[in-house]
């Protein structure tokens, strides 16, 4: 329950904004001091700040006027990169001597010359600074991968020592993250939220998450944006299912709460990525040493902690046994459904963008025109809406950095999921781990995810982890 105060200190923070800037100031204070003492544990409050700050980061945030802020994540961001160049000169190191002959060096590169490609592609094209820093802000938290590597090797503690740290870390965010989308689940479904408007502002105002209520019922969707990094902690838990030492008391009931964090959140862009993943993963039970005795301990523990958090719903919500029903239309596919509808419209003018400029692309910041069939666009009489941000991930990275960029990117996606799938086997916590991220990459078809702090980040903490797990790829 502590965890959760933090999202109440930012609705007051919220309502009078003096109290947050104190706690802005107190934070930052805590965090330069706490990540000079050891650059690791900056690395984990990072971690744990993207799980629960959601998309914006600003649970707590400096105010410039107007839309213009500073949020805590971006503090954190600057303290951590800002501290590694210190520790840096002090101890005349910067990064491990292994990194320069490691496989992940050309993943790296690969990486950063697609985003250069597409700020060239900006520049060249006429594109205004102003669009470029709007869409491509976010890939500069790929810098964070130095600091990252630096605090895995050279801060106090064993390799494995942080690995479990950062598990914990992660487990207790995911954990909170449900508990608070069940929580705004109950605060909406019960009014609430209609008696007290400030907390929907809250909500929408610092973009922590997106209130929307289906239909004419009481179910409302609570969709956090982080609720993506979920799917970590869904297949770890799926993985340790597989064991039949499964902890009833600790994993089952983590299980559960992953279950109802990803179905509150109403995302079949999620809820697809969980069966493509989970159906991928099931097959390798049946190919592996596991074998069917495995694939059925994940059945039978998969369905009950599924029924579990059914049942939690029905008891959060005013529906009770409705919610079933509820949940079953919302994973129909329809064209007539708004968000598909939306989606489906958008298609065709990605693709003739794409023809422009089919190879070199158009540059971040680069925008698409369509008539959309968005109704929260419609009731401002919008209908031919133009945006630079995209729900179709992969099209967007095509658009942006032409097909140049779309090999590099995606091709060094690949290379990182093949590379640690070798370190994947030695555990079930690990396999769990690449298993969600196949997930995470499967939703940004739908979804963009890889372009955002987010998404970015869980693949930072992923080529940290196991490029400094196997340091003997780099003998080879």
């Amino acid at each position: 329950m502590s965890g959760l105060l933090m999202y109440f200190f930012s609705f007051v923070s919220y309502l009078v904004p003096i109290i947050g800037i104190v706690i802005m100031g107190v934070m930052v204070v805590a965090v330069v001091w706490v990540t000079y003492r050891n650059l690791w544990w900056g690395m984990l409050i990072l971690c744990f700040e993207l799980i629960v700050g959601s998309l914006a980061g600003a649970l707590f945030f400096f105010p410039f006027g107007g839309e213009i802020f500073l949020s805590i994540r971006k503090f954190i961001w600057l303290i951590v990169l800002v501290l590694w160049i210190v520790k840096g000169f002090k101890q005349k190191k910067w990064l491990p001597e292994y990194i320069r002959r490691s496989p992940f060096v050309v993943v790296g590169i690969m990486i950063f010359a697609a985003i250069a490609w597409g700020v060239i592609r900006s520049v060249t094209t006429g594109i205004s600074l102003l669009s470029l820093y709007h869409d491509a802000n976010g890939y500069a938290v790929f810098l964070i991968v130095f600091p990252l590597l630096w605090a895995l090797a050279y801060e106090k503690g064993s390799l494995q020592e942080k690995e479990e740290q950062l598990y914990r870390v992660v487990g207790w965010g995911l954990i909170l993250l449900s508990l608070f989308s069940l929580a705004l689940l109950l605060l909406f479904s019960h009014a609430v939220g209609d008696a007290f408007p400030a907390l929907y502002l809250w909500l929408r105002d610092t973009r922590i998450a997106e209130i929307g209520r289906l239909g004419d019922t009481s179910l409302y969707r609570i969709f956090i944006q982080s609720q993506m990094l979920l799917l970590i902690g869904f297949f770890v838990s799926a993985m340790r299912a597989t064991q039949s030492s499964f902890h009833f008391r600790r994993e089952w009931w983590m299980w559960v709460a992953m279950w109802a964090g990803l179905i509150v959140s109403l995302s079949r862009s999620l809820w697809i990525a969980t069966m493509i993943s989970g159906m991928m993963m099931v097959v390798w039970c049946f190919i592996s040493k596991k074998g069917w005795r495995a694939v059925k301990n994940v059945c039978v523990k998969g369905t009950t902690s599924f029924g579990a958090a059914l049942i939690v719903l029905a008891i959060v919500t005013t529906l009770g046994l409705n919610i079933f029903s509820l949940l079953g239309e919302r994973s129909q596919f329809t064209l007539e459904e708004p968000a598909i509808r939306s989606r489906w419209d958008l298609w065709p003018a990605l693709i003739s963008k794409i023809k422009e400029h089919p190879v070199l692309g158009h540059g971040f910041g680069a925008t698409v025109t369509y008539q959309t069939s968005d109704p929260r666009l419609r009731e401002r009489g919008i209908v031919d809406y133009t945006t630079y941000a995209f729900e179709w991930g992969y099209l967007d990275i095509w658009i942006k950095m032409g097909l140049i960029g779309f090999v590099l990117f995606v091709g060094a996606l690949i290379m990182m999921m093949k590379y640690g799938w070798d370190w994947a086997r030695q555990s079930d916590i690990r396999l769990g781990w690449w298993f969600g991220m196949l997930a995470i990459l499967i939703v940004h078809f739908f979804t963009p995810y890889l372009n955002h702090p987010i998404g970015i980040g869980i693949i930072i903490f992923f080529i940290g982890i196991v490029c400094s797990s196997n340091r003997k790829m780099v003998s080879k």
